[in-house]
């Protein structure tokens, strides 16, 4: 997703430096007539060694090493080309890379600006399905998988309202076979949007290792946000902070209780 930030912005080191993610790196946005486009960024932790191989206003290609475990992966970020007549630019690139990640663990990931089908749009004008063939193509020829989601589908809107509003899912991650066989339990989701016009993302995965040692999978219950946007949702906190007695803590973890047993009958299964 661009950033629209410049290295010689004031701001930019606590606007994009999020907490622990103390080190970043930048590809300048351009400015051109008091008006900014693309830019892109990369932060992360101390807790892993990242060296960046290469660069431009397109993507971030890294090599990902994790310090704890000596675990290493290629790690691109992508910001598609946004204009019509160049979305081809973005598939070449994607392209250009796997000749050099071929039987590799490869993530990629960002903001594709394209599509891969009609339900992933919704509004506005019919779908280019020349671009969506295009897409499809690639990443079948590149051998990448789809890491799917959990949440809501559309995680770009324009912001506009009635008939000119219109929602995709531009932005996703994808890997190779190789990476999935190392990492074999992901998780992607799609969590809420504030002042961006684009929904974060968010991937967590472990090792094969780290699925096999149950005690770092102990089932712990969480509140999904899906949940929010279910009107039901509401009546049975009411119930259960009206049926529970005791402490507000108590309280509290009866009602998540009760929101887990309702959301599993509701809606299934929800990964972590």
């Amino acid at each position: 997703m661009e950033t629209r930030f410049q290295h010689s912005d004031k701001k930019v080191k606590s606007t994009l430096n999020c907490g622990p993610l103390t080190n970043l790196f930048m590809i300048d946005c351009n400015f051109i007539n008091d008006h900014r486009s693309g830019g892109l960024a990369l932060l992360w932790n101390d807790n892993v060694n990242v060296e960046i191989l290469n660069a431009n206003n397109m993507y971030i290609d890294a090599y990902i090493t994790a310090c704890n475990m000596n675990i290493s992966w290629f790690s691109t970020g992508v910001y598609g080309n946004p204009y019509y007549s160049k979305k081809h630019l973005t598939c070449e690139v994607i392209s250009e890379l796997y000749q050099q990640r071929y039987n590799s663990k490869w993530l990629i990931f960002g903001d594709f600006n394209l599509i891969l089908n009609r339900s992933e749009k919704l509004g506005g004008n019919i779908i280019d399905y020349h671009h969506t063939n295009m897409f499809n193509e690639t990443l079948n020829n590149c051998a990448l998988n789809d890491l799917g989601y959990y949440g809501s589908k559309y995680i770009w809107a324009n912001n506009q309202s009635d008939n000119d509003h219109i929602k995709e899912r531009l932005d996703r991650f994808c890997a190779s076979s190789n990476w999935i066989l190392y990492f074999p339990k992901f998780s992607n989701t799609h969590l809420l949007r504030y002042t961006s016009d684009h929904n974060p993302i968010m991937l967590k995965f472990y090792t094969a290792t780290e699925c096999y040692n149950t005690q770092s999978f102990k089932k712990i219950h969480r509140f999904e946000q899906l949940w929010a946007h279910d009107k039901d949702s509401f009546q049975i906190v009411q119930n259960a902070w009206n049926t529970m007695t005791g402490t507000s803590t108590k309280k509290l973890h009866f009602i998540l209780d009760q929101l887990h047993n309702w959301g599993k009958d509701k809606y299934g299964h929800i990964p972590n």
